[in-house]
């Protein structure tokens, strides 16, 4: 081996610059080498470099790849979305060198794709630019899963060119693109992108390079994505589960009143006795209003202006009972007494404007519920309605008929506006219905009425329930007293 071959062998030893490897062939030609001793030095020199370069190729790959699987592990540890993103392109643009990186994601719905991230612009315009499937250079990677490369964007003829997509890029200045699918199996979701405000050609080592990169950041985005879903699916769960456990809690402080009334009725409890039970359940101060005696006064002027129902809630009571008043084991055996004092609710309930809060945000027909916002109806409103009740206005218990349906809800048997539903039905529901059918029996049964042919006197205003100011009547007793 020459003296010659030496120094070429030291140059690539120490990574000297190109230009250190003409110094062998001019120094031979200085000391008067021969023409077949330069043209050796010359093809040693071209060898040389060429080492050289594949060196160097292969130093600039292995940076590369250990730049990108430092930013696919460094993505890996990301967990929200926009800082996946953005740390998507901002080491896009420095592995390639690039003045400015973009991320587009596509939009199913509206059928293309929209610039999401940018990195080094300075276009407005730019940065909230739509691309059509197949419009620009970032429509047709999009549409078409392949990676495409331009060294003059204006001067390239291959991309379909839109005055809004130029002008956008003629804003940000930009002129070499390249841009990458951001694939998962074989859906594109975005594109990838690395320019510059100059021509410049980008290698196929430098396009193989974005493209890995974006097979490794598609997947991160699609790991940030599940990460958030699953945390909105969990946030959803935990208040449908707190909405759960207060619907229980309801349930079950429903559950307790309804056995504490039951058992009271039992007793023979007064409203007193009631109003403590209720205060002790819901561990509050508790206040009454008169209920149940407005709806029975409703049901016997009710059944004394209408003869067939007086006389069928006569039929039923008298034989039953004689002179003594009903209690609980009677209740079954009263069905129509039952039906006359639903009527009558139904016509006129005692409670004639309810409220509610909304929990939650909700929508009630055509119209937007704001969670906290207070809603009122009216279930005396609701009883006069056509569409609820055919001939809503007349008097029939046999409306409340078993095996008869009613019109306000499939097998219902009790108005659906008087004592509400759901949660926040009427705990007391049970307790007022059977207290009402015994006080309606028991007056039926002893005392036959006349009602005032005025009728009730109602107040021009309601007050908090919708009971007579006053009802006279005129009382006989069914059977002389002994």
């Amino acid at each position: 081996m020459s003296h010659e071959h030496v120094s070429y062998l030291e140059l690539l030893a120490r990574g000297a610059a190109t230009e250190a490897y003409d110094r062998p062939v001019l120094l031979a030609r200085a000391s008067g080498a021969g023409p077949e001793t330069l043209a050796g030095l010359e093809e040693a020199k071209q060898l040389a470099l060429r080492v050289r370069a594949e060196l160097e190729g292969r130093r600039r790959r292995e940076a590369e790849l250990s730049a990108l699987f430092a930013t696919a592990h460094d993505l890996a540890g990301l967990r929200d979305l926009d800082a996946v993103l953005r740390a998507i392109v901002q080491r896009a643009r420095a592995l390639l060198g690039t003045e400015v990186a973009y991320l587009s994601l596509n939009d199913p719905a509206a059928g293309d794709t929209y610039m999401r991230v940018t990195e080094g612009s300075v276009s407005a315009r730019f940065q909230q630019l739509r691309l059509g499937m197949g419009e620009g250079l970032g429509g047709l990677v999009a549409q078409t899963a392949r990676p495409y490369v331009t060294d003059d964007y204006f001067d390239d003829e291959r991309f379909q060119h839109t005055r809004t997509i130029d002008t956008a890029v003629r804003d940000e200045g930009l002129v070499a693109i390249l841009g990458v699918p951001l694939t998962l199996g074989s859906q594109v979701i975005g594109v990838l992108f690395a320019a510059d405000r100059r021509a410049r050609v980008f290698e196929r080592e430098q396009v193989a390079l974005l493209g890995s990169f974006a097979a490794h950041a598609a997947v991160a985005i699609d790991t940030a994505n599940l990460l958030a879903e699953t945390r909105s699916a969990l946030a959803e769960l935990e208040r449908a589960n707190d909405i759960i456990r207060a619907h229980s809690a309801g349930i079950e402080r429903a559950a307790e009143v309804h056995d504490r009334l039951s058992e009271l009725v039992l007793r023979g409890g007064g409203v007193h006795d009631v109003t403590e039970a209720v205060s002790e359940v819901l561990g509050g101060t508790v206040e009454f209003t008169e209920t149940t005696a407005g709806a029975v006064c409703w049901a016997l002027y009710q059944a004394a202006r209408t003869p067939e129902a007086g006389r069928r809630l006569a039929e039923e009571c008298r034989p039953l009972l004689g002179t003594r008043a009903a209690g609980w084991d009677d209740l079954p055996h009263l069905p129509y007494t039952r039906q006359v004092l639903l009527e009558a609710t139904r016509l006129n309930p005692p409670g004639w404007l309810v409220t509610r809060t909304a929990t939650t945000d909700a929508r009630l027909g055509a119209h937007h519920v704001p969670a906290g916002a207070t809603l009122a109806y009216s279930p005396y409103l609701l009883a006069h309605l056509p569409g609820q009740y055919p001939d809503p206005d007349r008097f029939d218990p046999d409306r409340w008929a078993p095996g008869r349906q009613a019109t306000d809800g499939p097998g219902r048997q009790i108005p659906a506006s008087v004592f509400g539903g759901g949660a926040r039905q009427c705990v007391g529901q049970d307790y007022a219905l059977a207290e009402g059918v015994l006080m309606l029996a028991s007056i039926t049964a002893r005392w036959k009425l006349r009602i005032d042919p005025e009728g009730p006197r109602q107040p021009r205003l309601p007050g908090l329930t919708l009971n007579p100011l006053r009802l006279h009547v005129t009382l006989a007793p069914t059977a002389p007293r002994p």
